[in-house]
């Protein structure tokens, strides 16, 4: 094989692959195709245009065709990088890819009818075989550092839903020692209110006593979910609790802070009043 059989052997390597599209209906095998399509072309066309054509690039026979020859390559590039951003259901799509494939058509006639023939006449049979010899072992390259960057990719890939999934377990374990703190909080404040009752209770307000120990029950209910559920629990049950009982849940503490405050006061001045009249009777 000599270099000019390598790279019509990669033309209907192409050709094949167009084909391929051409005739697939499925959008996902047609995409995955083009991905290929693509891959072929990019990796083809480095190496004529990084191995081949400056070699023909300077000569008087050629110069103009390999420019013309260049400038077709930037047009099928740019096709491919249009086509590979728009979905493979739009409309468009098919005429673009039609349009890539007459532009390789046209452009693979030249190379191979006019091109190879002139080449062939202008460099020697061992530049021919020197060439041949670097375009396979760039060639190895390029599909080597391809394949290792696909590697790295999927091993990128893993090792980010590795350190996801440890992550979201470590915020989880974080996220449970704050609701545990919270429900001691809570239920806390659930005791704190249950006293108040009592207190209230003895000096006769049954019904405020009452209301505050239905939030002392409220709160541990919501302190043992807290404390035993698992987060998503956690959450649905407080937004439960705080949305059938706001009076509860959010009136109840400010209520219990207002009437401890008021308990206190009135146990101070109860207390007040009382040595008051026993200093009085002891004056007398």
């Amino acid at each position: 094989m000599d270099i000019y059989s390598l790279l019509r052997q990669d033309h209907q390597n192409v050709y094949a692959l167009f084909d391929a599209i051409d005739k697939n209906s499925d959008a996902g095998e047609k995409e995955h195709l083009f991905k290929q399509l693509k891959h072929e072309l990019d990796l083809h066309t480095q190496l004529e245009e990084e191995l081949f054509y400056p070699e023909l690039l300077h000569s008087q026979r050629t110069g103009d065709r390999v420019r013309h020859a260049l400038h077709e390559h930037g047009e099928i590039k740019n096709g491919l990088m249009k086509l590979e951003t728009t979905d493979v259901n739009d409309p468009s799509w098919n005429e673009q890819f039609v349009k890539i494939r007459t532009q390789f058509d046209d452009h693979i006639k030249e190379e191979e009818n006019q091109l190879f023939p002139q080449a062939r006449q202008i460099l020697s049979k061992r530049l021919e075989e020197d060439m041949l010899a670097r375009v396979r072992r760039r060639r190895d390259e390029l599909t080597g550092a391809t394949a290792t960057a696909g590697r790295a990719k999927a091993k990128a890939s893993q090792v980010a839903s590795s350190t996801s999934s440890r992550m979201r377990e470590a915020s989880r374990h974080y996220v449970s020692d704050q609701a545990r703190q919270a429900a001691g909080q809570v239920h806390g404040v659930a005791e704190a209110l249950r006293q108040t009752a009592s207190s209230l209770e003895q000096q006769g307000q049954a019904g405020v006593s009452g209301y505050l120990g239905g939030a002392a029950d409220g709160l541990d209910r919501l302190s043992s979910s807290m404390r035993d559920g698992d987060i998503d629990a956690v959450v649905h049950k407080t937004t439960e609790f705080a949305r059938r009982q706001p009076a509860l849940f959010i009136g109840g503490a400010f209520a219990a802070g207002f009437l401890m405050t008021r308990f206190l006061k009135s146990s101070a001045t109860h207390h007040e009043g009382g040595y008051e009249a026993k200093y009085s009777r002891e004056a007398h």
